[in-house]
């Protein structure tokens, strides 16, 4: 008897399983691990002044250039989580950091003497005008893409309505299997215990 229990326990438990579809056991998010060669080895391809910039403050001021190693890390670590989920949205998201690096390079070139403080705001501004329409266009993939994932567990959970009694069925049979097999179990044990 304890053992039926114990089975319908766990049968009311995972109901929810029963229910979900083949989907219901998503993979976690695996999360990357980048290592400090991955980190330098990405930011030397694809920001070479970064990496110029780090390279100089390693030895000469070793704090700033732990700040700019953890940017760096966090700055890689999402491109690579892009990369593995979205690749169509990889290369925007690159273009957009780009595109804020050559505007902190601008805003820096204010300080130098001679800069053309007109021309440098203007320079600025395009950069801004750049950026903005860079995350409008990594907007408008990103909400075709959710509206596509949204589209397909549409489909999925009519698919599931339509086999609502085939699952069921599935489902109550493998339980009373479960059952079956257990009142055989619990019947052996019983013939046992007359000795």
């Amino acid at each position: 008897m304890k053992a039926i229990l114990l089975t319908l326990l766990f049968a009311c438990c995972s109901l929810p399983v029963l229910f979900a579809g083949d989907d219901f056991d998503v993979e976690e998010r695996e999360e990357i691990a980048l290592n400090s060669k991955r980190v330098i080895s990405f930011i030397k391809k694809h920001f070479p002044r970064r990496y110029e910039e780090m390279g100089e403050l390693r030895q000469e001021d070793p704090e700033a250039y732990e700040e700019l190693f953890d940017e760096a890390h966090d700055l890689a670590s999402e491109y690579y989580e892009i990369r593995n989920e979205h690749p169509e949205l990889a290369e925007k998201f690159l273009r957009v950091e780009k595109s804020y690096q050559e505007t902190w390079e601008l805003v820096e070139s204010l300080h130098e003497d001679g800069a053309d403080e007109e021309e440098v705001v203007q320079g600025i501004r395009g950069k801004l005008e750049k950026i903005f329409e860079l995350r409008l266009e990594m907007d408008r993939a990103e909400l075709d893409i959710l509206e596509e994932e949204l589209e397909n567990a549409r489909e999925e959970m009519d698919e599931r309505e339509e086999e609502r009694e085939e699952i069921i069925e599935e489902e109550l049979e493998e339980i009373l299997e479960e059952l079956a097999y257990d009142d055989d179990e619990e019947d052996e044990g019983d013939e046992d215990d007359d000795f």
